[in-house]
């Protein structure tokens, strides 16, 4: 058996791939959530990026709009939180 580091060997082997755990079969997926970490089959974190990135927009605009109803202090605690 030769094996092949190439993407198109890599793509037509994917199709043919099957997993099973006793007598159950296992569905490939397409991203695996592990420990708090987002892999795709190829190994990579770019959905896990997406994904935190995200996150942390959404808690960065939240700051931005409270933070003119607090102070110094208040805004520090939010922050921090």
């Amino acid at each position: 058996m030769v094996v092949s580091q190439s993407s198109a060997a890599m793509a037509a082997m994917a199709g043919k791939l099957s997993l099973s755990f006793g007598a159950a079969a296992l569905p490939l997926q397409e991203d695996v959530k592990i420990l708090g970490m987002e892999m795709d089959q190829g190994l990579r974190f770019d959905s896990h990026v997406k994904t935190i990135a995200k996150k942390a927009s959404h808690r960065i605009s939240a700051l931005r709009r409270m933070a003119s109803f607090l102070d110094r202090k208040g805004r520090l605690l939010l922050y921090k939180a």
